[in-house]
């Protein structure tokens, strides 16, 4: 047998079911979680106004009908935070994944240079400070 060195999940802002029993299990094994949609499928950008009848997002049911509208209402203040901090809502989310520890490597996807360079600067996030906290607190 071979040793597993990473378990791919999906695991963002938008799902962090991994939390509760798969990722204290990873790091008691000493394995990494590579989580996928990193960005909700790209519902944590902040970009996704409406889908093309052949999206695939379609069948999410996050996506679908009053969840849609309900989920971004949800993460308004996610969308505002990013703006207050001068980053974009896709950096947030890679920052908090980031922030997580060290055995967790997010792959998100796109189909832009743009956006792979705007990505990788959320690796340059080292902490984020919120209006509001007191002096030297972090959110991340």
């Amino acid at each position: 047998m071979h040793p597993i060195a990473a378990v791919q999940y999906e695991y963002s802002l938008w799902r962090r079911e991994a939390e509760t029993q798969l990722l204290p299990t990873l790091r008691e094994l000493g394995i990494a979680l590579v989580p996928w949609s990193p960005l909700g499928s790209g519902f944590l950008t902040g970009s996704v106004e409406t889908l093309a009848s052949d999206d695939f997002r379609n069948n999410n049911p996050r996506y679908q009908g009053e969840n849609f509208a309900a989920n971004k209402e949800r993460f308004a203040p996610l969308m505002q935070l990013a703006e207050e901090l001068e980053i974009t809502p896709a950096q947030l989310a890679l920052a908090w994944l980031l922030h997580q520890g060290e055995d967790i490597v997010p792959i998100p996807g796109t189909r832009k240079q743009s956006r792979v360079t705007e990505n990788a600067a959320a690796g340059q996030i080292s902490a984020l400070a919120a209006p509001g906290l007191a002096e030297g607190q972090t959110l991340v």
